[in-house]
């Protein structure tokens, strides 16, 4: 039995971390490991060259001009944006199983968000099980922008980002 438990306990060991950069209103064609020569992107770079990068993806649209919104939506719940449920699709998923939630339940990770999340505070609880510089917000001044942290299923109070967006939540990453 305890070469068995021995087994086991290595294998959990080795298990992949998993990290999804979700972009907002990034073209697939602005990133140089895809093929474009004009725009310097090496952090993108180096992750599309060590991991693994999706290459054909396409937005089914939105019924606002936040198409991030359906973007989540359809990336955490697996199904089409007409199939989530038709009041407020933005943050009512119905009893979808949530991707991050679904790894740390049956793959016992943990999930961490960091970034911008436009999809209500019931879908974030729901999915994450921990987060620092969280905006809950959509469209906004990318450098004038306040952030709070998740931890224990409850958010923090609000506090100044101080910086632009994309270093405020690539510095914490």
């Amino acid at each position: 039995m305890g070469k068995v438990a021995q087994l086991h306990y290595k294998l959990r060991r080795k298990r992949p971390n998993f990290i999804f950069l979700f972009a907002d209103d990034q073209k697939a064609n602005t990133i140089a490991a895809h093929g474009n020569q004009h725009i310097r992107t090496p952090n993108l770079d180096q992750l599309v060259e060590r991991g693994f990068s999706f290459r054909n993806n396409y937005c089914a649209g939105s019924f606002s001009g936040a198409v991030c919104v359906a973007s989540r939506a359809m990336l955490m719940t697996g199904k089409q944006w007409l199939n989530l449920p038709k009041k407020n699709r933005s943050s009512n998923w119905g009893d979808a199983k949530l991707l991050p939630s679904y790894l740390t339940q049956q793959g016992g990770y943990r999930s961490h968000i960091i970034g911008k999340w436009h999809n209500g505070e019931a879908t974030l609880k729901r999915a994450f099980s921990e987060g620092s510089s969280v905006y809950l917000g959509g469209m906004a001044n990318h450098a004038d922008f306040k952030v709070q942290n998740f931890a224990g299923g409850k958010l923090s109070g609000k506090s100044p980002a101080g910086g632009f967006s994309s270093e405020v939540f690539a510095n914490d990453a």
